[in-house]
């Protein structure tokens, strides 16, 4: 079985330094709320409107949160997903 690792990829002129720091703002609100990511992500992959599919959501929202107020990111974005290995 491949082992799942949460990440964050920055799409447009996003350094992977911050998308890293809002990957840690992500993995903090599922700790926060005793959210297994897994389970959010497969829920809004599966585009389920449920509340794990929103919990998803709200976590690429954070993520997104520190790059706010920079224009140098106004059309830039941080993704979450995961990577197997």
């Amino acid at each position: 079985m491949a082992e799942k690792e949460l990440i964050a990829s920055g799409i447009g002129d996003v350094p992977s330094w911050l998308a890293n720091e809002g990957l840690e703002l992500a993995e903090k609100y599922f700790e926060d709320h005793d959210l297994i990511p897994e389970d959010c992500y497969e829920a809004y992959n599966n585009g389920n409107n449920s509340q794990l599919a929103n919990y998803w959501v709200q976590a690429e929202k954070i993520a997104n949160n520190v790059l706010a107020g920079d224009e140098r990111y106004e059309n830039s974005m941080i993704n979450l997903e995961f990577d197997e290995y």
